[in-house]
């Protein structure tokens, strides 16, 4: 049954599954796979170039992301993609997600045919643009080994820079240094990462990149709802081994813009996992922060 579908659902259900955007880019990769193992000339009609562009496939521009085979490289890159490209869709809401990955594929269509790299395709780009992201948006994650994400796309990076030098590819390394710095850009311009002052915005007009706050602001709205329609029931999946500090929805003004993110971020982080989610450095940082709003 169909009905009203906020900013933080999919665009639509199939089964018991929301579609995201992430989801659906996921999917039709898994569907050029399976496509490239039964016609492996696939490729070519997906991939984007000046030759491919002379020849009339102007669909390119837009394909390219799905024009893979099936490796384990590959896998590995439609994973991380959907792994990492997921948290900034929870973050940004679906509508504003989408107009990010549409630009930043843009970003990257332009660039390739502007350096020439004919034959362009694959995941690959975005997959590492999407971790990139994460991994300044929240750099104290850690991975299982205890290993901070940071250090993974550090060295990920690395090792992709010294294959294409090795490789004298000097046209696809400038096509991967430009698509970092367009991320660079979409990131700070989305708000996603206020806290790096250093880099520039690119000049997009508000209605492109939304509200910064609107999707925690939403969260927030809807949690409060539900817990005034039954203020003695928990709600099911979270857990609270201590309250949460009272902070109004928005930060106010005696907040700069990133010290607003970054209250915005702690207080996501409790709302989705609970106050014990917070390492030390984030309590301590939240204290100071919740301590100006009251002092001003």
């Amino acid at each position: 049954m169909y009905g009203f579908r906020n900013d933080d659902d999919g665009w639509f259900r199939a089964g018991t599954i929301e579609v995201t955007t992430t989801v659906l880019v996921t999917a039709v990769c898994a569907a050029a796979m399976i496509c490239w193992a039964v016609v492996p000339d696939s490729i070519g009609y997906l991939a984007i170039g000046r030759t491919a562009l002379t020849r009339g496939r102007v669909w390119t521009v837009v394909t390219w992301p799905f024009a893979q085979g099936v490796s384990l490289w590959s896998v590995i890159d439609v994973a991380f993609f959907f792994f990492f490209a997921r948290m900034i869709e929870q973050t940004l809401g679906r509508s504003r997600f989408t107009r990010f990955l549409a630009l930043l594929t843009a970003g990257i269509t332009v660039a390739a045919l502007a350096i020439d790299v004919d034959g362009f395709g694959g995941i690959r780009l975005l997959s590492m643009v999407t971790f990139v992201v994460v991994v300044a948006m929240h750099p104290n994650l850690r991975t299982f080994f205890n290993i901070p994400f940071w250090v993974l796309g550090a060295v990920f990076v690395a090792i992709d820079v010294l294959q294409l030098v090795a490789g004298r590819d000097w046209r696809s390394l400038w096509l991967m240094l430009i698509a970092l710095a367009v991320g660079a850009l979409l990131m700070r311009s989305f708000g996603l990462a206020d806290e790096y002052a250093f880099i520039p915005r690119a000049p997009l007009p508000g209605w492109l990149t939304g509200d910064p706050y609107a999707t925690a602001n939403r969260r927030r709205a809807k949690a409060d709802r539900a817990s005034s329609r039954h203020p003695t029931t928990a709600r099911p999946g979270r857990r609270r081994s201590s309250p949460a500090p009272v902070v109004p929805i928005r930060p106010e003004p005696s907040l700069d813009r990133a010290e607003q993110a970054e209250m915005d971020a702690l207080l996501d982080k409790i709302n989705e996992r609970g106050l014990e989610s917070l390492d030390p450095s984030d309590r301590r940082r939240l204290e100071e922060l919740s301590e100006r709003l009251r002092a001003r």
